[in-house]
């Protein structure tokens, strides 16, 4: 199976205020995933 496509997913927190993680540089920053979709699905 060859691979099409090289991404990441990132989930980012939104609090009660409307704060937001930072995307990164701080302890709470945003969490990232590589993920890998095939070319034949």
């Amino acid at each position: 199976m060859q691979c099409k496509f090289g991404l990441s997913l990132m989930c980012r927190a939104t609090d009660v205020e409307g704060r937001t993680q930072p995307l990164e540089g701080l302890r709470n920053e945003v969490h990232r995933v590589a993920i890998t979709v095939p070319s034949e699905v």
